[in-house]
């Protein structure tokens, strides 16, 4: 079951969980508490005469009974009252259920007596404490950190100038123009005006009823709305159709709830309201409409508590706390921005400084005793001045040290954050050509091979058929020889080797026209002469000549070739590879240095080609919040060291001296570091050129050069 401590703020949280919700008032009544006009409250048991209406209790309705295990969850606890708290206690105890505290203990607290969720801090076991520490309302990431300062109060005169800085911090001369100057915001010109309506905060009733009264005026004046009929309620406020107007008081019957805002549709000749609003139409007699509505173009912080629109604009003045401020500079998730009376940004830095002095959080016992625990330091006996002054030193050094560190982040940061975009838009096209030369050399890199698979299938081939030849030439050449010096030698007398000479011109004709290319490759004699075996005999011999072997070596080599006809095609291929290949590679390069002169142009540096930018992004943004912590926690430790007794007695031109004198002593130090660094870098280095050359000369051929 989920219960808050008001039953505008369960109707909103029933529907954020889309569960039922109900206020803790509620639960306790059905659970027989009852209190009076005085604050005593009673407990009632079944059977007991309710003392305000009579009738008989008789216990919790169905709705709301608790069972063993059960959870309660009390959404908003920061602003529930102790006699609310222990009453939800005493419900969970009897049942034996579970209970569950979420708030913020920094906003508004409860109207009666509060510090329930510091109280439950204090004394609930550590495990079951858990701190939420990540922003999700705001859409800008760097607001929700200045949030966090804001809910602890953190360096507020640096909170006010970064809020400057972007703009949501208004000046103005006087409170009428602050008044007018938000009327023009509560009610803007038709045309303008967005779809959720912006959001204005005021500390005081008196501030909220004069802004009411303006805004309206102002829609009056610019035609938006028609005020010739109305009501007037017991307040003085004047009521319209079209007016925005707040129920200010639960009333069941009506299904309405304190702080409702709806917007008026139709006035009944009898006073009746018809309104409209997030959960229906609604009818609200005279007699409600009398006393329990008002206008709520603005509202106080109280109203505006648990709110979240687009805009939200705080009025901040004497009376505005730290929780008030916290509180109505968290309502916009695109825009909060603080409207301030003064003549000079020096005034109202120091009006923002002291609202976030006044310490308006109810945070328990235990943190009032801290407070008082540290305001009574300020005037105990401190330490000697020097131990004091040391520790200030040391913490002004880091502090100068870690605003330049800042700066230096910052500037990564921004530029990184600059890049990234950038990156983003050149990278996938970076990628794809990358991804096509790696595609196109891997192809050159596949014809390659089946290009060297194809040529050592042919030299492997090539080699045994020349072996092959040679083998059989040796094998007939003998013979062959043995022939031809029988032709040379001739018949002889008579005619009488006429028979040898016939057979052995035969043989030697058959054995040439059989080693016919290779002959023609070795003597360099046509056809024809090659087929004489007169004029072959006369050549005779070849066997063992290097021409024969290259002959040989040759004709093999296009026999070979002349079985894998495809190697001249794989060739072509791998031409034609190599050239998409190199295409690839200056398409790509191209990209990549149009992308490198564009980032020259636009005064990136190195970061500008790092890897993974968006990575290093993150990185950067990690370090400057790390960086950001530090300097925080040590401009915290100065400030306590200024609190020092000590150190207030010191004259303000004294500490300010000695603060000058810190830095510039710091600067100029670090000014000597980086010249002493620079002139080691700068400084000629001994030369070891002769023992280098030695050493090359006496390693012989171990070194590249040698070989």
């Amino acid at each position: 079951m989920v219960v808050t401590p008001t039953l505008k703020a369960a109707r909103v949280a029933a529907a954020e969980t889309g569960t039922t919700a109900y206020s803790a008032a509620w639960l306790a009544h059905h659970h027989g508490f009852r209190w009076d006009s005085h604050g005593t409250w009673t407990r009632l048991r079944p059977g007991q005469s309710d003392p305000r209406t009579g009738a008989t209790y008789r216990g919790p309705q169905p709705g709301a009974v608790l069972r063993p295990g059960d959870l309660l969850l009390v959404d908003e606890a920061g602003m529930l009252d102790q006699d609310s708290a222990r009453a939800l206690l005493v419900i969970a105890d009897e049942h034996h259920t579970r209970l569950a505290l979420v708030g913020d203990r920094h906003q508004l607290p409860a109207v009666g007596r509060g510090g329930v969720l510091d109280l439950a801090a204090r004394w609930a076991n550590p495990e079951s404490c858990l701190a939420l520490d990540t922003v999700h309302r705001f859409a800008d990431p760097d607001y929700a950190e200045l949030s966090l300062a804001m809910r602890t109060s953190r360096h507020p005169a640096g909170v006010f100038d970064t809020l400057l800085a972007r703009g949501q911090i208004r000046l103005h001369p006087s409170e009428s123009e602050r008044t007018r100057a938000l009327a023009q915001i509560g009610a803007p010109p038709r045309g303008e005006a967005s779809a959720e309506p912006v959001l204005v905060i005021a500390e005081t009733r008196e501030q909220v009823g004069a802004l009411n009264a303006t805004i309206r005026d102002q829609l009056i004046a610019t035609g938006r709305l028609d005020d010739t009929r109305g009501v007037t309620t017991a307040a003085g406020e004047r009521i319209g159709v079209g007016d925005r107007v707040a129920t200010r008081r639960n009333d069941r019957a009506l299904d309405v709830a304190n702080r409702d805002t709806w917007t008026v549709t139709e006035i009944a000749p009898d006073g009746t309201l018809a309104l409209d609003g997030g959960r229906g139409e609604r009818r609200l007699p005279a007699s409600y409409v009398q006393d329990h509505l008002e206008l709520a173009y603005a509202t106080t912080v109280y109203g505006a508590q648990g709110h979240t629109v687009a805009a939200a604009h705080l009025l901040v003045g004497e009376h505005t706390g730290a929780a008030a401020a916290y509180v109505g500079m968290t309502r916009g998730r695109e825009s909060n921005i603080a409207h301030l009376v003064a003549g000079c940004v020096a005034d109202a830095r120091a009006q923002w400084i002291s609202t976030f002095s006044r310490d308006r959080a109810d945070l328990g016992p235990a943190h009032a005793a801290r407070l008082a625990a540290s305001q009574a330091a300020m005037y105990a006996t401190g330490r000697p001045l020097e131990p004091v002054l040391i520790d200030l030193r040391a913490a002004w050094t880091l502090q100068v040290d870690l605003a330049g560190h800042i700066a230096q982040a910052s500037s990564v940061r921004d530029e990184l954050a600059w890049i990234v975009p950038l990156r983003a838009e050149s990278d996938p096209q970076i990628a794809h050509l990358r991804a096509a030369e790696q595609r196109a050399w891997a192809d050159s890199d596949d014809a390659h091979a089946r290009l060297t698979q194809t040529e050592a299938a042919i030299t492997t081939a090539a080699s045994d058929l020349a072996r092959d030849l040679l083998d059989s030439w040796d094998r007939a050449y003998p013979n062959m020889a043995t022939a031809a010096e029988t032709i040379r030698v001739g018949t002889g007398r008579f005619g009488r080797g006429r028979a040898e000479v016939s057979a052995a011109r035969a043989n030697l004709t058959s054995w040439a026209r059989g080693w016919q290319p290779i002959l023609t490759d070795v003597t360099g004699l046509p056809v024809d002469a090659l087929l004489d075996p007169d004029q072959l005999s006369t050549r005779m011999p070849y066997n063992g000549s290097s021409a024969l072997h290259e002959a040989i070596g040759r004709y093999a080599e296009h026999a070979a070739g002349q079985v894998h006809p495809e190697l001249e095609a794989t060739r072509r291929v791998v031409q034609v590879a190599d050239q998409h290949a190199r295409n690839a590679r200056d398409t790509r390069t191209a990209a990549e240095n149009t992308r490198a002169h564009r980032f020259d142009q636009l005064g990136l540096g190195s970061l500008a080609h790092t890897d993974l930018p968006a990575r290093q992004l993150a990185a950067a943004e990690n370090n400057l919040r790390k960086l950001t912590l530090q300097l925080n926690q040590t401009q915290d430790r100065i400030s306590a060291l200024g609190r020092e007794p000590t150190i207030r007695t010191l004259p303000v031109a004294r500490l300010q001296t000695e603060h000058d004198t810190c830095v510039r002593d710091h600067d100029h130090a670090k000014d000597a570091q980086a010249r002493a660094v620079s002139a080691a870098r700068d400084a000629p280095r001994p030369s070891h050129e002769h023992e280098h050359h030695h050493d090359l000369y006496r390693s012989g051929a171990d070194h590249g050069i040698s070989r």
